[in-house]
C-alpha cells in the first residue's frame, strides 16, 4: 500500500472492472468481450463499453 510507487498506487486506488456479454450479444457486435481493459475513470466505463460494441458517435452523442 505504498502510494509512492506505481505498483502500490495502483493497488490502493484500482478498482478491476467487468464488461460482460453473454451468447448473443457476443455473436451480435462481433466481439469476443475477452482480455484486460485500459486503467481509466469509472466515468468513462460507458464509453469503454460503446467502444468494445462498435457504437459510433463522440462521447457526448453517446451519454
Amino acid at each position: 500500500m505504498n502510494s509512492s510507487t506505481e505498483e502500490g498506487f495502483n493497488n490502493y486506488y484500482c478498482t478491476p472492472y467487468v464488461i460482460w456479454a453473454n451468447g448473443v450479444a457476443k455473436k451480435v457486435l462481433g466481439n469476443k468481450f475477452v482480455g484486460e481493459g485500459n486503467k481509466i475513470s469509472p466515468n468513462y466505463l460507458m464509453n469503454e463499453f460503446f467502444e468494445l460494441a462498435g457504437y459510433g458517435g463522440n462521447e457526448f452523442m453517446k451519454a
